[in-house]
């Protein structure tokens, strides 16, 4: 599936329209085949379980991000570039540098095999 150029949809879950958790949860379950519940439905607390924090990224890692005061999650698309979805523009693929300073953590999921 194509994740690039997704609109961004606050509270969107879908490839029509998503927002940045939205865009997680469609690609954890379309790539991974991992189907997580909403955090709305389940509160985001319920997925810490499933991941462990890391220092570097790779392919699938979920990096968070803090703007503002406001959260915001991206997924690795190697250990230099994300794939994320910001308000009032589509999807797209950035360097993670350009936001290091924002990042407050890298997260694996637990149970796949992420070299």
């Amino acid at each position: 599936m194509m994740y690039v150029g997704i609109p961004y949809k606050k509270g969107g879950r879908t490839a029509e329209g998503c927002d940045c958790f939205g865009l997680f949860l469609l690609y954890y379950k379309n790539e991974l085949g991992v189907d997580f519940p909403d955090y709305t439905d389940a509160g985001i607390s319920s997925l810490a379980d499933s991941f462990r924090r890391v220092e570097t990224p790779r392919l699938h890692d979920v990096l968070v991000f803090s703007f503002n005061g406001e959260r915001h999650v991206g997924v690795a698309q190697s250990s230099t570039r994300f794939l994320h979805n910001i308000s009032r523009a589509d999807s797209v693929i950035s360097r993670i540098a350009d936001y290091s300073e924002y990042i407050t953590g890298v997260y694996r999921y637990a149970h796949i095999n992420n070299k």
